[in-house]
Parts: C-alpha cells; structure tokens; sequence
C-alpha cells in the first residue's frame, strides 16, 4: 500500500518500475516479470514532489482509513495505479 501511495502522488515519488522500458524477462508465454533496473535512470525521479515527511504520513493515513473505497478498488503496484476490483478480475467482497 506504501508503494502504490508513492506511485499515485502528483507528482510521484517512485515510478512503477514494470511500466518503465525494460529487457522483458518471461516466466511463461504470457506473463513478462522483467522491470527497469537501472539505477542511473531512477536517480532523483521524485525530486518534483515536494510534500514533506509529515505531509506523506498523514496523507497515507487519511487517503487509507477514509478515502479508498476498498469494496471497489485495488492497489496495484505493478501498474503503479488504482484498479477497479472488475478490473483485476476480482468479484465483488464478501460480507
């Protein structure tokens, strides 16, 4: 959830490195689990975002405990955003 957090600020913190160009490392057929490894390119990448430590802390907590709509979303790190739950695939939670 940190992760994702950092990856949707405006302007992000830290990108989704699966989204970045990349040597492509496949497991299987369909699914490529490479990721841009190389450190030079991510030098400075959240230099832009100027929130403070403090900022970020109660932001997480806030936008987590209030404003995530957990019945309808997911996090996605890999993709560095919000999904829809239909989406990801994932059916409606249970009660």
């Amino acid at each position: 959830m940190i992760l994702n957090f950092l990856q949707t600020r405006k302007p992000k913190i830290i990108p989704s490195l699966q989204q970045r160009q990349h040597k492509p490392f496949m497991v299987n057929e369909n699914m490529d689990a490479g990721f841009d490894d190389n450190l030079d390119n991510l030098k400075d990448y959240g230099r832009n975002n100027k929130a403070s430590l403090g900022q970020l802390f109660f932001e997480f907590f806030r936008y987590y405990g209030y404003e995530f709509d957990y019945e309808k979303s997911v996090v996605s790190v890999k993709q560095g955003r919000v999904l829809s739950r239909k989406e990801k695939g994932w059916g409606p939670t249970s009660k």
